[in-house]
């Protein structure tokens, strides 16, 4: 993101929050607010795989959508220029038929041709580039619910102590779970759990007390679940 708003002049600007994290790490959490890619203003990021798909590994991109355009924002790591195609997959529906718009990073523009669904571009070494593509319909703004219940504590008792787990909700549609247990290694000890305590959302809780690290997995659940 940060390479993303200096490649552009300032001409894509996302506003952000800090997260303090642990020891000296810092972090900026992008996606809770609509930022500013060339004059769009109502742009927002919108980070989910398999939206589109690039050809060549030594360019980066990121994508955002407005009530107007879908963007994709590229961002060359060759020293040399470099041709892509861009394919569209899963937003082949949610593009419409007009002009594909490129940007550079001083703000000049050139139309770009598309065939079905897939376009050719190059970026320059260690360039930019910004495609703004049409919507087929103006887009309405999705509104995630609040989240509840976030954070819980079980008691095992002992000698496994108290289990503590967070649902962190995501400005861009999905939960993510973190979670840790209190107690120490213990030998020849481990047990298995199973557990549906956040939401309906389910989780398989795996904690081996013999030197091993915990290992999570849960399976997908809704926003509003």
């Amino acid at each position: 993101m940060s390479e993303a708003i200096e490649r552009s002049n300032g001409n894509i600007n996302f506003p952000f929050c800090k997260q303090e994290g642990f020891v000296w790490f810092t972090n900026r959490i992008y996606g809770n607010e609509k930022g500013k890619i060339f004059g769009d203003s109502k742009a927002k990021l919108w980070i989910k795989k398999g939206l589109i798909q690039i050809d060549n590994p030594t360019v980066n991109y990121l994508t955002a959508v407005s009530d107007k355009y879908f963007w994709v924002i590229l961002s060359g790591e060759s020293k040399q220029e470099e041709s892509l195609t861009i394919r569209l997959d899963k937003v082949a529906e949610l593009v419409g038929q007009g002009d594909i718009v490129q940007y550079t990073e001083k703000g000049k523009t050139a139309k770009v041709n598309r065939v079905g669904n897939a376009i050719k571009v190059s970026v320059p070494g260690k360039g930019f580039r910004a495609l703004a593509f049409p919507l087929a319909e103006t887009r309405k703004e999705n509104r995630y619910p609040v989240l509840k219940n976030g954070i819980k504590v079980v008691d095992m008792g002992e000698p496994f102590g108290k289990v503590f787990l967070f649902r962190i909700r995501s400005p861009f549609g999905w939960d993510s779970v973190y979670g840790f247990a209190e107690t120490a290694p213990a030998k020849e000890k481990k047990c298995r759990y199973r557990w549906c305590v956040m939401d309906n959302l389910v989780l398989f809780l795996l904690i081996p007390l013999n030197g091993v690290s915990i290992n999570w997995e849960w399976t997908k659940k809704p926003l509003s679940k």
